[in-house]
């Protein structure tokens, strides 16, 4: 639990704050203060639902998550969140005391609950036996990159390497249909196996993208925004299902995997990747089976996760460079941004009309927001060789370094998230010293397209 002094502090700090009053200093501290308050009431709020999930088996209370969210103005499933979070805490004793020290947050505990929900009765022991290094690894980790870490985790504790778990997503595989009596309107609702929703998604990208040059010839790029575009969404699966994807762009629907050489070869290791273009893990087994059928272009990466070399000396192709910063981020290239990468838009560091070349030391990934950030927002961007960016807000204060092992695929378990919203450090503008590009790992990657029909 949170030391009584340190409670007290916080709570001194935080009672007489006047928000529009604070700099960023001030707002930083302050958030410390509110973090402080927060770890103490969710440990509290644990213990409460521990308790309550005893009295129930005793008799004497209803469910914990029906108590919590009566008596604290939550909603149901915010009291089911509480309670598997309680029951966490209590088997993994690490998890406990790093969340009463403020090492990690209730969103780590939250991401073990979550991959630990479904597993069988052993490979749950074998989890929960885990505790110090699920606390240790947590503390390093943001909860969405903690999250794929304990997915991995378990792949390496399943005796079958996360098949099983895979076999189950195909049998759970389903799509419901039906007319809405009100509306009158088609409704379609779908789940779908990583290996088939990513078919699915590729096929509908490349029709969105298709439909979208068709009416704006002049522009080479299509905005994130006309692929999440629900209308022109829905027209190009209806395209697909008529028959004009295969009568106008036949061909196969691209499925992007990628997986480092060591997995490829000899199975799970501590830093394995074996992910689709979006992030989502698959079995090592099923990307072999992928790619037996699949187009396979070898990456080079550097050891800090930067692309060396794509296989090809020649001025590459649009789609080859989307391929390359697709190994190095898997997300927006923005600090702490969790946009991914195929929502992204590849923007250019120096601009293309200032002589800027379309070159892979000179691209980023960025979301619409931030984007939108670099160029009517002013806010300046700089790469360094070894691909850390360093962003630099538009009254030339400094705002964040970041790495690009905070983003790449490489390896599964990065150092913490880097600075951000904190007072500018005049040291943190001086490149640092950095042997990534000296002395490479060369650790190779494979990302290949299997070739298959339309979904």
């Amino acid at each position: 639990m949170v030391a009584p002094a340190e409670l007290d502090t916080a709570l001194a700090r935080l009672r007489p704050l006047d928000p529009d009053s604070l700099d960023l200093a001030g707002v930083t501290a302050a958030s410390r203060a509110a973090a402080c308050v927060q770890a103490w009431l969710d440990s509290v709020t644990a213990a409460l639902a521990a308790r309550t999930d005893a009295l129930h088996q005793q008799g004497r209370s209803a469910p914990a998550d029906e108590v919590l969210a009566r008596s604290g103005c939550r909603t149901r499933a915010e009291g089911r969140r509480i309670r598997r979070r309680s029951r966490i805490l209590g088997q993994v004793a690490a998890l406990a005391d790093a969340l009463d020290d403020q090492r990690i947050g209730s969103a780590h505990v939250d991401a073990v609950a979550n991959v630990s929900e479904r597993l069988d009765d052993a490979t749950r022991a074998a989890l929960f036996n885990q505790g110090e290094l699920l606390a240790s690894t947590a503390a390093t980790l943001t909860p969405e990159q903690f999250g794929r870490w304990c997915r991995r985790l378990v792949e390496r504790l399943e005796h079958d390497a996360g098949i099983e778990r895979f076999e189950r997503q195909r049998r759970a595989t389903s799509l419901r249909r039906w007319i809405d009596s009100a509306s009158g309107m088609y409704v379609l609702h779908g789940e779908f196996d990583p290996e088939t929703g990513a078919r699915i998604f590729s096929a509908l990208d490349a029709e969105l993208d298709a439909r979208w040059r068709a009416q704006h010839p002049g522009d080479e790029v299509v905005p994130s925004l006309a692929r999440s575009n629900p209308h022109l969404a829905a027209h190009a699966l209806a395209g697909l299902v008529a028959g004009g994807h295969a009568a106008a762009r036949p061909g196969t629907a691209e499925v992007i995997v990628l997986i480092d050489l060591a997995s490829l070869q000899q199975g799970l290791h501590e830093h394995s990747v074996c992910e689709l273009h979006d992030g989502t893990e698959i079995p090592v087994g099923t990307a072999r089976r992928l790619a037996c059928e699949a187009e396979i272009l070898p990456v080079v990466l550097g050891s800090s996760g930067e692309v060396l070399d794509l296989g090809r000396r020649q001025r590459l192709a649009n789609r080859a460079q989307r391929r390359a910063l697709r190994a190095m981020y898997r997300s927006c290239a923005w600090v702490g941004c969790t946009v991914p990468f195929h929502h992204c838009e590849i923007h250019h560091l120096v601009p293309w009309e200032h002589t800027g070349a379309t070159d892979l030391a000179n691209l980023v990934p960025l979301c619409h927001e931030h984007h939108h950030l670099a160029h009517e927002g002013r806010w300046r961007l700089h790469l360094r060789p070894d691909r850390t960016l360093t962003i630099h807000r538009p009254d030339g204060t400094h705002h964040a370094e970041v790495p690009l092992e905070r983003h790449s695929c490489s390896r599964a378990v990065g150092p913490p998230d880097p600075r951000s919203d904190e007072p500018a450090d005049p040291r943190s503008d001086q490149p640092a010293d950095s042997q990534a590009n000296d002395q490479p790992d060369r650790a190779r990657a494979a990302s290949f397209s299997p070739g298959s029909g339309p979904p």
